[in-house]
């Protein structure tokens, strides 16, 4: 299964805007946490090295072992799909669970301690203004891909454990299709600004006969 990612219309755009929107979601965010911060700071090689393997560490767990851990009867918070995937405002778009979430996933506890471990290095070492802002910048969006992430995740398990449906249950998915520009093989200046784009939704219910 291939990890989610934004699309987004590629007309009149260079090659490096193309490629940068075609990646997927992880690896946006961990090449900013990489490349984008964690090289960039001051830091002496040892810390530095130890942040990276640990964004690299998280990177994998994701990849490979967080949605084994994903389940309705999950006692870790972020890993229980009823819990996760609940509206805190909304009793209709809520599941009531009959466990306690009182354990933490080490895996998940040790990249939110990275992530605070560079916020708190940023606040320390960058002292211009502006290089402050855009550091704190690139690691909220980070930050917000690897929650984005982890949301897909728990998603994605939580379809695939729709094939059991009760005789009373419909599962409907709703989304977003695609939006598209329209496009001429001949345009005027004037139309090539200011495009209107179209978008398409989708609906799919699924019930067990």
């Amino acid at each position: 299964m291939f990890l989610q990612a934004n699309r987004e219309s590629i007309m009149n755009m260079d090659i490096d805007q193309v490629y940068d929107l075609t990646k997927p979601i992880d690896e946006k965010a961990v090449i900013t946490l990489k490349k984008g911060l964690v090289e960039e700071l001051n830091l002496d090689i040892d810390s530095k090295r130890s942040l990276i393997d640990n964004i690299k560490h998280a990177r994998m767990y994701l990849k490979s072992d967080h949605k084994l851990h994903i389940s309705k009867e999950s006692t870790v918070a972020d890993h229980c799909t009823k819990y996760a995937l609940s509206s805190p405002t909304d009793d209709d778009f809520a599941e009531k669970c009959d466990h306690k979430h009182n354990d933490r996933c080490n895996e998940c506890e040790n990249l939110a301690a990275t992530l605070e471990t560079i916020d708190n290095e940023i606040k320390t070492l960058v002292d211009d203004r502006e290089l402050f802002d855009i550091a704190l910048a690139k690691l909220r969006m980070s930050s917000d891909g690897i929650d984005a992430w982890k949301a897909h995740l728990l998603r994605s398990v939580n379809q695939e454990l729709v094939n059991n449906l009760q005789d009373d249950t419909v599962f409907v998915y709703m989304d977003w299709a695609m939006k598209w520009l329209p496009a001429k093989y001949r345009g005027s200046q004037e139309k090539f600004f200011g495009k209107e784009n179209y978008a398409c939704k989708k609906y799919a219910c699924k019930k067990d006969p």
